[in-house]
């Protein structure tokens, strides 16, 4: 309701302190009923901000959703930077930013560190498109250790940001030898020793269907490092598991159930 100021005669507006136009207001209802009632108005404005509570919500909803949308895109900058400069690549890069945006819009990103949910987007990506990469990507993306990726890979597959890539058929470990020849050299020793790589392959293919359980990638790597054993050939089996995209450890275990089905004697 309009306040009369007695000093200037003129009525404002009690929130902030608008004069309102004489002509107008002197045909208003409002202003005709007080006079005939002769009643008095007094100043209550004691200071302070003069915009109205309505412009004001607007305005801190605008300036908040302002703030929202240059953050999203720092986050966005940021998780392009270090896919990038981890060798990630570009059609893996699209992919974890479109995931991002949906994490930021079920606001699942507050209260974590966003290096952390990209690397665990960027582990559910590769292993949905078979996408090969060392654990030290993960960790080194992350700025955290691969355990804490795991855990928030978890919490968004819980929270149904992303689906299981379980259902997904499984690479085959010919596929994953291929992957494996092509780095630390191990092509070229093939090729010296006049060994196929298809052959190879086919090898890992039966050995698999032999050993129940294992992973696709292990079996691989315990292949390729029997085989390089055999020619004696000298790569370390981290090179090869590093190869492989898996630990030292599953590549010991599927080796040493290769060669109890296979019934030959290998040092490991």
């Amino acid at each position: 309701m309009p306040i009369f100021r007695e000093d200037t005669g003129d009525y404002v507006c009690p929130q902030c302190g608008y004069v309102f136009p004489e002509l107008p207001l002197e045909d208003t209802p409002l202003v005709v009923r007080d006079r005939e009632r002769n009643r008095l108005h007094y100043e209550v404005y004691r200071g302070g901000s003069t915009t109205p509570r309505s412009v004001a919500r607007a305005h801190r909803r605008g300036a908040y959703e302002l703030e929202r949308v240059s953050r999203e895109r720092h986050y966005e900058a940021m998780a392009r930077k270090l896919l990038a400069s981890n060798g990630v690549p570009r059609h893996v890069v699209e992919e974890v930013i479109a995931l991002l945006e949906k994490v930021q819009r079920e606001d699942l990103l507050r209260g974590r560190s966003s290096r952390v949910v990209t690397a665990a987007l960027l582990m559910h990506v590769s292993k949905s498109r078979g996408v090969q990469l060392q654990p030290e990507i993960f960790e080194k993306v992350a700025g955290a250790s691969l355990k804490r990726v795991n855990r928030c890979y978890r919490m968004l597959l819980n929270s149904g940001v992303i689906a299981s890539s379980q259902a997904l058929k499984p690479r085959k470990p010919s596929q994953i030898v291929a992957s494996i020849a092509g780095k630390q050299g191990i092509r070229e020793i093939f090729l010296q020793q006049n060994i196929p790589l298809s052959l190879v392959a086919q090898f890992a293919d039966k050995a698999y269907s032999k050993l129940q359980g294992r992973k696709p990638a292990g079996v691989a790597a315990a292949v390729v490092y029997l085989i390089l054993r055999m020619t004696n050939a000298r790569k370390a089996q981290a090179e090869i598991a590093r190869a492989a995209g898996v630990s030292p450890l599953t590549l010991r275990r599927a080796l040493r159930h290769l060669v109890e089905k296979l019934d030959i004697e290998v040092g490991i």
